[in-house]
């Protein structure tokens, strides 16, 4: 049965995605190419993260094995607290507090002095799906348990991007409630979308005047229903203005700092005319609102700080001089791109391979170890490049997730943490794809990994040394789980082709994987 709690759909469980935009090291590197930072440590207090609407809890676990400090978080689905607080005890976080509470008890929870003040409060996409008074209850949260000089990190659905597909979405509501509410929030949601896409290709004006509302149902074609009934099936469903998300942080004492990816310039690529009139705003929130405009864009990744303070230009640049980055993957995977692609709000930037391939020689260097950008703008192989130039392509690389904020220096508990939760995380691989991804103690964030290198790794860490006994490994799993093994076009291999295909790929993982892997501290904990 299709089950709504304050208009949110909780019979259905979201997706377990990682959010990279929640790491704690990027959001510092978002803050830091605008003049801010995350606040400094007193006291000796632990640093303390709360992430409002953690779904299943998979970025909270991951930020918290790899990242020192205390990482907490509410879901009023029952569920979802579950499968979160099932994950960190299976890896022995003691730093992850999971809470199932909604925005008003947590409220409750706090007024009882069971909440401490937190550095960072995040909330990926929850403003848009929840009613007024929930955002109340958030503000007044940060009210109360942000810091001065904390970081609030809120995502949204954005206008002018959405305001052509509003309908669209109140007819798939309205078929669904007109429907029936015998049926569960998935076939409610396949159902509602398999309607307007008839309905869409039925000549009805609505959608042939909005041909970009087609184009928008036809891009989630091959979305999960539990995505779709989470994105588009609450009843609480609204797209903001910047203006007015601004206007309400400002409330709760919070000062807008950045859009996050914001560094990435896009003035080349505006209309030559839109450009002048954007410079000419010195009023910030109508100029991120025109920006809004110019792009038309659909989502917002904001960063606001609570009593608003900047560094001045000299300590920004100290503290981003500091600053350590690492490449996302082994050198071997970079050889094989011809260009890189950076997502903007107007389509997507390319970059030639050779136009960044000194920064990425280098950055493989001494095996992958971090290097800081004081380091990066005075090696022989960079020094010629104008450093405002060579800070603008990092930039963009760590935008894209081509390059991670790294730390030079990590504690053995944190290395710990990192290997018994990659420990989890390849055991899930056994009885299904589970999540695709590892932690870096290096980086404090997840490094993709396949279902296929995960059970590597735990073959080895089961003590398999020889690639050829790892594809063996596999190759029983496979067996047992009655998986398909898939060829690079999607087809089955023949079951003769099966092992033969493993262990050359294990081969390749031993030679270009494994040595990254390694070099991230992305290993799992040996096995018992």
């Amino acid at each position: 049965m299709r089950i709504h709690t304050e208009g949110y759909v909780t019979d259905v469980t979201y997706l377990a995605r990682f959010q990279r935009e929640l790491t704690p090291n990027f959001i510092r590197f978002c803050l830091l190419m605008s003049g801010a930072d995350l606040p400094e440590r007193v006291n000796g207090e632990p640093f303390r993260y709360l992430e409002l609407g953690y779904g299943q809890g998979l970025s909270l676990n991951i930020h918290a094995a790899g990242t020192p400090g205390e990482f907490w978080g509410t879901d009023f689905m029952q569920e979802h607290a579950d499968i979160a607080q099932g994950m960190a005890a299976a890896a022995g976080l003691d730093n992850v507090y999971a809470l199932s509470l909604s925005f008003s008890e947590l409220l409750a929870f706090g007024a009882e002095g069971k909440l401490p003040a937190f550095d960072l409060i995040t909330l990926h996409g929850v403003w848009s799906w929840i009613n007024a008074d929930n955002r109340e209850h958030i503000l007044n949260i940060i009210r109360r348990h942000l810091r001065p000089g904390g970081i609030v990190h809120v995502s949204y659905n954005a206008l002018p991007g959405w305001a052509s597909f509003i309908p669209a979405r109140e007819l798939m509501i309205r078929y669904a409630d007109a429907t029936g509410s015998d049926m569960d929030s998935g076939t409610l949601t396949r159902g509602a979308f398999d309607f307007a896409e008839s309905f869409a290709k039925s000549g009805a004006a609505f959608f042939a005047e909005h041909p970009q509302v087609n184009e928008k149902l036809q891009s989630l074609k091959d979305e999960s229903l539990q995505y779709l009934a989470h994105e588009y099936m609450n009843h609480n469903w609204q797209p903001f203005y910047f203006g007015d998300v601004a206007k309400e942080m400002l409330e709760a004492k919070c000062g807008f700092v950045t859009s996050m990816h914001s560094h990435v310039r896009l003035e080349d690529h505006l209309p030559p005319e839109t450009l002048p009139i954007l410079e000419s705003i010195t009023d910030s929130v109508m100029r991120e609102t025109l920006y809004d405009f110019a792009v038309n864009r659909a989502f917002r990744t904001d960063l606001y700080m609570k009593d608003l303070g900047l560094l001045s230009l000299d300590e920004q640049m100290k503290r981003i001089n500091g600053l350590s980055f690492v490449l996302s993957n082994p050198s071997a995977y970079f050889d094989r791109l011809r260009r890189f692609t950076i997502p903007t709000h107007i389509g997507s930037i390319n970059l030639r391979q050779e136009a960044i391939l000194p920064l990425l020689v280098t950055m493989g260097e001494k095996s992958y170890a971090p290097k800081s950008f004081e380091t990066l703008k005075n090696h022989r192989r960079l020094a010629q490049m104008n450093e405002e130039h060579l800070l603008n392509l990092i930039a963009m690389l760590t935008s894209a997730g081509y390059l991670h904020i790294a730390s030079e220096s990590v504690s053995q508990e944190t290395r710990d943490a990192c290997a018994r939760l990659n420990r989890v995380l390849c055991e899930q691989a056994k009885a299904d794809e589970g999540h695709p991804f590892l932690v870096s103690p290096i980086t404090g964030t997840a490094i993709a990994a396949t279902r296929e290198e995960r059970l590597f790794l735990l073959a080895q860490s089961n003590g398999l040394t020889d690639p050829e006994d790892w594809a063996d490994f596999v190759y029983k799993v496979y067996s047992d789980t009655k998986t398909d093994v898939l060829d690079n076009e999607g087809f089955p291999f023949l079951p003769e082709d099966i092992l033969p295909h493993l262990v050359s790929t294990a081969a390749a993982f031993a030679n270009e994987q494994l040595p990254y892997l390694r070099s991230m501290g992305a290993i799992p904990a040996k096995g018992v």
